[in-house]
């Protein structure tokens, strides 16, 4: 019985919620059935299907920037993700139309509105 990597530990538990029996799992991802079955033992009493409570708060584009970068640890650059590109689009839509105070000045109303 050799030790599971993390992604064959990922396959796994997937395999499972597709209700593929531990034979078949040992079988598709070609590993030795005890390592299956012992690992599928052990993670047995964890319900992946309890209902749990999350709190639901109005998720903003800043929310799903990559706003730390990997190599330096700090948070001095900002990159837009397609997700938070998405949201500022639809955030933008609901908005009323705006004119700036500049094209405010040049619009020329006759009646004095």
């Amino acid at each position: 019985m050799k030790k599971l990597s993390k992604i064959e530990q990922y396959a796994i538990l997937h395999m499972l919620e597709k209700n593929k029996t531990e034979q078949e799992i040992s079988h598709d991802l070609k590993l030795d059935f005890e390592s299956v079955k012992r690992f599928v033992e052990k993670n047995q009493s964890i319900d992946t299907s309890k209902n749990i409570n999350v709190k639901s708060s109005k998720v903003t584009s800043k929310d799903l920037m990559i706003s730390q970068t990997s190599v330096k640890g700090n948070k001095s650059v900002s990159i837009m993700t397609k997700e938070a590109s998405q949201v500022n689009d639809e955030f933008k839509k609901n908005l009323p139309p705006t004119v700036s105070r500049t094209a405010k000045n040049s619009i020329h109303r006759p009646n004095g509105k």
